[in-house]
């Protein structure tokens, strides 16, 4: 699922027990569609251009984004709605 900086939620893999992940989207088109990956894009120029020297080698510093999902899709959590219909 996505993180607390979404407007809200979604996941890459929305359908119900895919654990193979045969229907995860590896392209990452939400981020895509969303703007995010341009506006992390633009973050990071803003910074090198703001900050030319700092940012040339980046042991030095610069912009790193870590991307990590909150939690799990929701049909991977237990109990689901499916468990409680049993």
């Amino acid at each position: 699922n996505s993180c607390d900086f979404c407007v809200q939620s979604y996941s890459f893999d929305d359908t119900d027990d895919d654990f193979n992940l045969t229907n995860f989207d590896p392209l990452l088109t939400h981020d895509l569609e969303s703007g995010m990956i341009d506006m992390m894009l633009l973050a990071t120029k803003t910074l090198r251009d703001a900050y030319p020297k700092e940012t040339e080698n980046p042991s030095l510093g610069g912009m790193r984004i870590i991307a990590s999902p909150w939690s799990p899709p929701s049909w991977m959590k237990a109990p689901t709605e499916k468990d409680e219909d049993r």
